[in-house]
């Protein structure tokens, strides 16, 4: 992409070239009576020679260039030792490069100069001049329509209110989060940012260069040099050390776009994912400026992405005897959630929506300008696209941009739709309508597979991504596999010299359908579907196909939102029918069989089933599950089955030996629930009502108890665990501490990990910590400063116990002062380090 600069804007690139990288620059400057435009010395290098630089935005030949070598030639008699440089930004004849050569002057043109300086240069030829991705980010500018920020700050155009954000120095929100649902544009958002700020930083070296990750392709849990490293090594930047990188991130000369965080976290457990947020935000620290997308459920709303998951603070200066090690643990976790608050939870977030009916019919009209026939019928299925929300209403989805780029893009073959069909459309039918029209596209294209055989194909591709091997793309080999899993019975009818042949073909075939797209990963090629959205949608469908069949799914695959969207979509009569099928299943179901996933699939649909119901998510669960909500042995995700607004009914629910993750039981009533054996992660019972309880040898990971009740629910023979607590992380023996003070029935545990909950602990603990460092204390000291403040009555009536049980004792000649005895520094000792709590202490909490 050719810059094209103006005379006055060449000098100002060229200044601001040499300044980004420690040049001091004057100019214009006389000379001699001569007036060159630039004048640069090296701010590093105090011997340097001084740079005299001409610049032009004319081709230089013979002529011209006649004229400029005149200046340098009085240049070069007042400073001998002077670099002369003419920068072109059209270039210079051959004989003018071969003069210039000879007379010691450099001949540049402005993006060979860029060159010189910017270890970049690569990768911004690669976005903006030539290869497949430059091609791709030419071909979205020529089609692209702004999409706008709505939410509470405002209504904004996108880009230019994020170009504004870039170029603003306010060193508060830095880091912002763009939210949107699927198919809103947020990946075509960031590669027009890369596009148009690459440019900019082409054209002008100050502006931060832009550096986009798409963290879709992070199948593993990752940290921040290697996020750096994947950049470098996938855009021809090998030669850049992660070190220099990370300087210029520091210095803000880098604005991070890191799209699909959503696509990313889905297929991390919890653990993961903060590690790769602590790697996030430690990229995003020290002034950075950076982007995140991600679709709402993932990253924005509460209950999906809690304060639990990033604030796991160990206990601090309450904790008894922390070793040196465990304090190390202690500030680095402190210093991480502070980092993690900063940037992620006190974030600065904007709301990417759809586009308007005014933008979707320009951006129709702009792209089928000679086909006003197709407009109309384009126009026309869009304006019948709705979807049904959770209260009834309707909402038109004619602004979708992933609809409506499919939809441009089978205009076509969509003029042999109906025009008269006026009703209304489902998002799962548009996608159906779309899917139809792609696979006879291809059959067109190459009636040697049906469209029927080609469906099988890519559903079985879209659920092998869906289970999310070693990255987002599917490679050679295992696409051949595929195939020829697939083709097995074709492929074995034929004659050993025409089976490879065959086998080539179908692979040629295939990889060649509309659906997919061929990128680059890593330092390999592979393919995945041009739209993330497509894939989900065939998943969806091959999983309720196979529901349908009656055979047994041993295969796990992740449900996300899209899915259910789709399936929600359904009319409710189909959506019960599908229903009924896993309710069979669910009774008898074979070992290993997942049919936990069928009901992530159609829990949307359930909810809208049962809306009316005083209590939806018990009614959608009994649907599956029965009266008694039978739901041992499954593996179930990210389902909220008790929402804050209305609290379920769960009580004697059977969760025994489940796998549940990211589930949310909060407020609701699961009193007598059986999690026997279960593996719970990421679960949250907050102020859920777990009151008898079966925990017993269950495994719990995250799992968040704050504000439940957890009287007399039994967790004997939990040894692997690790809950939150109002934000405090707790883990083994201090985690089951906690449980026992509640009154939960746990292994044994010592009497300090359980009372150190106690209200009143804290303030035992420093009195007997002062009266440990010896010497006569004043006894108004103990019982009014420092943690006493808190209650000063408990204050007064430790000490008073500790006279009484001669830990402690008041000097004869002066009763306003108080000193440990033998007894209370063998004891107190015994309990402040955590090896022992008396008798008289423990009496004393359980009287408070």
């Amino acid at each position: 992409m050719a810059q094209a600069f103006t005379v006055e804007s060449l000098p100002r690139a060229v200044r601001a070239l040499f300044e980004a990288n420690n040049y001091n620059v004057v100019g214009p400057f006389k000379i001699h009576g001569a007036e060159v435009d630039l004048v640069a010395k090296s701010l590093t290098d105090p011997f340097a020679p001084s740079i005299y630089i001409e610049c032009t935005i004319e081709h230089v030949d013979n002529n011209k260039y006649g004229k400029d070598v005149t200046k340098f030639i009085l240049i070069k008699e007042k400073d001998p030792g002077a670099k002369c440089l003419c920068i072109s930004s059209t270039g210079f004849s051959l004989p003018v490069i071969e003069r210039a050569r000879e007379s010691r002057i450099d001949t540049l043109t402005y993006e060979e100069l860029f060159a010189r300086f910017q270890q970049f240069s690569p990768y911004v030829k690669a976005v903006l001049d030539s290869g497949d991705a430059a091609d791709e980010l030419k071909s979205l500018a020529a089609r692209y329509e702004e999409p706008f920020f709505e939410d509470p700050i405002g209504k904004d155009p996108a880009t230019d209110y994020l170009t504004t954000w870039r170029d603003s120095t306010d060193r508060a929100n830095r880091w912002l989060i763009v939210v949107g649902e699927y198919g809103t544009g947020k990946t075509a958002l960031t590669k027009m940012l890369l596009r148009r700020w690459a440019g900019d930083y082409r054209s002008n070296a100050l502006k931060p260069i832009p550096i986009r990750l798409e963290l879709r392709n992070f199948s593993r849990q990752f940290d921040a040099r290697s996020l750096l490293h994947h950049f470098l090594d996938t855009n021809q930047l090998g030669h850049i050390s992660v070190d220099f990188v990370f300087s210029m991130i520091r210095a803000g000369r880098v604005v991070l776009l890191l799209d699909g965080y959503d696509e990313m976290a889905q297929y991390m457990h919890l653990r993961e994912r903060r590690a790769c947020l602590e790697a996030l935000a430690d990229l995003a620290s020290d002034g950075a400026k950076g982007i995140l997308t991600s679709r709402p459920n993932y990253f924005s709303e509460a209950e999906e992405f809690q304060v639990a998951e990033v604030l796991y603070r160990r206990l601090g200066a309450g904790t008894i005897a922390p070793s040196g090690k465990t304090l190390d643990l202690v500030q680095r976790e402190k210093r991480l959630d502070q980092l993690l608050q900063s940037q992620f939870l006190d974030r600065f977030e904007r709301h990417l929506r759809d586009l308007d009916p005014a933008q979707t019919q320009q951006l129709v009209a702009r792209s089928l300008a000679n086909d006003q026939n197709a407009q109309a019928v384009v126009l026309g299925i869009l304006k019948r696209v709705f979807r049904q929300e959770d209260d009834g209403a309707t909402r038109s989805l004619s602004g979708k941009p992933v609809i409506v780029t499919y939809l441009l893009d089978l205009a076509e073959d969509l003029k042999s739709a109906t025009a008269k069909n006026t009703a209304p459309l489902t998002e799962w039918q548009v996608y159906e309508l779309i899917i139809e029209k792609l696979m006879l596209r291809d059959f067109h294209r190459s009636p040697e597979l049906t469209p029927e055989e080609r469906m099988n194909v890519l559903e079985r591709l879209a659920l092998w991504l869906g289970q999310r091997k070693e990255s987002p793309f599917i490679d050679e080999s295992n696409f051949r596999s595929l195939v020829e899993s697939e083709f097995q019975n074709v492929l074995r009818r034929q004659t050993s010299e025409s089976r490879a042949e065959k086998s080539e073909q179908l692979f040629a075939d295939l990889r060649t359908s509309a659906t997919l797209t061929r990128s680059e990963y890593g330092k390999g090629q592979g393919w995945r579907f041009s739209h993330n959205s497509i894939r989900e949608f065939l998943v969806a469908q091959y999983l309720l196909r196979r529901l349908s069949s009656g055979k047994p799914m041993k295969e796990e695959v992740f449900i996300s939102d899209a899915m259910r969207t789709f399936v929600a979509s359904l009319p409710e009569d189909t959506i019960q029918e599908h229903t009924l099928r896993l309710a069979a299943r669910w009774q008898g179901k074979e070992p290993g069989e997942q049919v936990g996933q069928f009901l992530c699939l159609l829990w949307d649909g359930l909810r809208k089933v049962h809306r009316s119901a005083p209590d939806v998510a018990r009614a959608a669960l009994e649907s599956v599950a029965g009266p008694q909500l039978a739901c041992h042995s499954v593996n179930v995700t990210r389902l909220i089955l008790s929402p804050d607004a209305r609290p379920s009914v769960l009580s004697k629910a059977r969760f025994a030996e489940s796998t549940l993750t990211d589930v949310t039981f909060s407020k609701a009533d699961c009193r007598d629930a059986d999690f026997q054996a279960a593996i719970l992660d990421g679960v949250s019972f907050r102020e859920t009502d777990l009151s008898g309880a079966n925990f017993r040898g269950a495994l719990l990971v995250d799992v968040d108890f704050s504000d439940a009740t957890v009287k007399d629910a039994d967790f004997l023979g939990v040894t692997d665990i690790t809950i939150s607590v109002d934000n405090t992380r707790l883990e083994g023996m201090a985690a089951l501490g906690y449980l026992g003070f509640y009154g939960a029935k746990t292994d044994p545990v010592s009497a300090i990990l359980k009372y150190v909950f106690h209200p009143a602990f804290e303030i035992i603990e420093k009195i007997s910590r002062k009266l440990l460092e010896g010497g006569q204390r004043q006894q108004l000291g103990l019982t009014k400063k420092g943690a006493a403040r808190a209650d000063a009555s408990v204050a007064r009536d430790f000490l008073d116990l500790l006279v009484r049980s001669e830990y402690a004792r008041v000097p004869t000649a002066r009763p306003t002062l108080v000193e440990i005895t033998d007894t209370g520094r063998h004891q107190l000792k015994r309990f402040v380090d955590g090896i022992e709590m008396p008798d008289e202490i423990r009496a004393f909490l359980d009287a408070r």
